[in-house]
């Protein structure tokens, strides 16, 4: 008991458990970090401290009928709120849980900030995109190959520079 209290605490996913009233029973380090709010402040509170209202009501129908099958739901991406109010992507994975007897009597809960390598992913596909633009609309022959020097993409203006179907000298 003392050392799953101590790896609950020490780790870097929040872990919060709610029972069947959606009521938040139990909330560690990491979730105060990710969320602002005290294990304190968020025990006994609705998990809709968290939710965007927008979101509550897909999230209740989609959650609650698989817990109730027995069903957990993997690495789930969201976006959840922090104490203050802004947005914070998160990589949820719930799973239920039974009493002794096998009834369902709650669920828990672990997520993950993934905000940063949302804005990442997001910067890198503006990127490529942006480098795709000058690639299609560049008057300059460009061309790309691989490591055996196969021509792996090449600029529309190969069909006016050079006289070839950009198909024809890919593959």
């Amino acid at each position: 008991e003392r050392l799953f209290s101590a790896v609950v605490e020490s780790t870097n996913d929040a872990i919060i458990v709610q029972d069947l009233s959606r009521t938040i029973t139990a909330w560690n380090k990491a979730a105060e970090r990710l969320f602002g709010y005290t294990a304190e402040e968020a025990v006994g509170q609705p998990i809709d401290i968290v939710i965007p209202p927008d979101r509550r009501q897909e999230e209740v129908s989609r959650f609650s009928d698989r817990l109730s099958r027995g069903e957990s739901i993997e690495q789930f991406e969201t976006v959840r709120l922090h104490r203050g109010g802004r947005e914070v992507h998160v990589s949820l994975s719930v799973s239920p849980i039974r009493s002794s007897a096998g009834w369902i009597v709650g669920a828990a809960g672990t997520a993950r900030d993934v905000t940063e390598s949302k804005r990442t992913q997001r910067a890198l596909d503006r990127e490529i995109e942006e480098r795709q633009r000058i690639f299609e609309t560049s008057q300059d022959l460009i061309l790309v190959t691989d490591t055996a020097g196969n021509f792996v993409q090449v600029s529309p203006s190969v069909r006016t520079i050079l006289g070839y179907e950009p198909s024809e000298m890919v593959g």
